[in-house]
């Protein structure tokens, strides 16, 4: 669903995410032009960082990637706490 909080949205107030960890479990291959879905959730939210599940289907709706993520919130580089503001958007919208 779309919450209307881009990535460019963020970084035009100044908060970047960065990928701290990424633990893939492949499981079978796309074929190349294969039209795929992405469903991502948030298993976890604080205002440092936050734990999204991500999985990849193909166009038979099989199951061909399971990823556990971990994401910080960042301001000019550096790991940050998101406002208060931020962190009520998110929790309501993501989780």
């Amino acid at each position: 669903d779309d919450i209307d909080m881009s990535i460019v949205k963020m970084n035009n107030n100044g908060i970047q995410m960065f990928i701290k960890h990424y633990d893939i479990d492949f499981i079978k291959a796309i074929q190349l032009y294969e039209n795929f879905v992405v469903k991502t959730n948030v298993l976890e939210l604080d205002r440092v960082k936050s734990k999204w599940s991500q999985k990849i289907y193909n166009s038979k709706n099989e199951l061909c990637l399971n990823a556990k993520i971990v994401v910080v919130f960042a301001r000019n580089g550096k790991v940050t706490r998101i406002s208060r503001e931020l962190f009520s958007f998110f929790k309501e919208n993501l989780m």
